[in-house]
């Protein structure tokens, strides 16, 4: 699912598919270099409790974020009914099970956040 980043800049993107309230959580990750400033939303939020987990669709596969992230995205995408919305989320965007990776990103999240259209 995770892909590794170009060291020199690489980011993910996460673009959340639009749909009704129904239907699961759709995403997918995009690698993109901070230098050719992609267009995207940060999103800010505070992770809250990890034992209610619920499902999201990642890249094809289902992947458990919590509550507050879910509820982050539920509402992100009702709002976006038509066109994909473009995201970076640590939780998501940074592959967490990877730690030089997850170091190396932190350490770029200064820029990320400037980067971003809107936090």
């Amino acid at each position: 699912m995770y892909r590794p980043l170009d060291p020199s800049g690489g980011i993910r993107i996460l673009v959340l598919e639009p749909s009704n309230d129904e239907a699961q959580i759709s995403c997918r990750l995009i690698p993109h270099h901070i230098n050719s400033r992609p267009d995207y939303k940060a999103l800010s939020y505070e992770w809250g409790s990890q034992s209610d987990l619920k499902p999201i669709s990642l890249n094809g596969q289902e992947v458990f974020v919590g509550e507050n992230l879910w509820w982050a995205l539920w509402y992100l995408r009702k709002g976006s009914i038509i066109t994909p919305t473009r995201l970076w989320i640590d939780a998501l965007c940074i592959n967490q099970q990877d730690e030089k990776e997850r170091g190396h990103q932190v350490s770029m999240m200064g820029s990320i956040y400037r980067n971003a259209d809107v936090i």
